[in-house]
């Protein structure tokens, strides 16, 4: 067994990089990203894979931002109800604002999220791009 590289240790985050959540043993309702105690009032919950579909419930336009985010604005931001189940604030890229609609559908995306500095790391995570 070799060292693990940075890369691959930043890549089994599982809620952000392959969009797993939780799904309650009990009733079954699905968390994104996960919880500790489900509406039902259970504590027991398993692994779930998200399949990264869903629909735009509601979504704004971002001007201004962070730090951080200079660079990204503007950029529009969404409510998306998953089809599995759980509702999500999400980015969505590769789309203007005036593209957008509630009701359309959208998957999600590995993209990159910002650059840590001139010379830092790169930050990845899940967007969603217009279906």
């Amino acid at each position: 067994m070799g060292i693990m590289s940075p890369i691959e240790h930043w890549r089994l985050i599982k809620n952000r990089y392959q969009l797993e959540g939780t799904v309650c043993v009990s009733c079954e309702k699905k968390y994104y990203p996960s919880v500790y105690i489900c509406s039902c009032g259970s504590r027991a919950f398993a692994p779930k894979k998200l399949r990264g579909y869903g629909t735009i419930i509601s979504f704004t336009e971002v001007l201004a931002s962070t730090e951080l985010f200079k660079d990204c604005v503007p950029y529009c931001l969404a409510l998306i109800k998953l089809n599995d189940g759980p509702v999500i604030l999400a980015q969505i890229t590769d789309a203007n604002f005036q593209d957008l609609s509630i009701g359309l559908s959208v998957r999600s995306v590995f993209r990159r999220y910002f650059v840590d500095g001139q010379d830092g790391l790169i930050y990845y995570g899940i967007k969603f791009v217009i279906n």
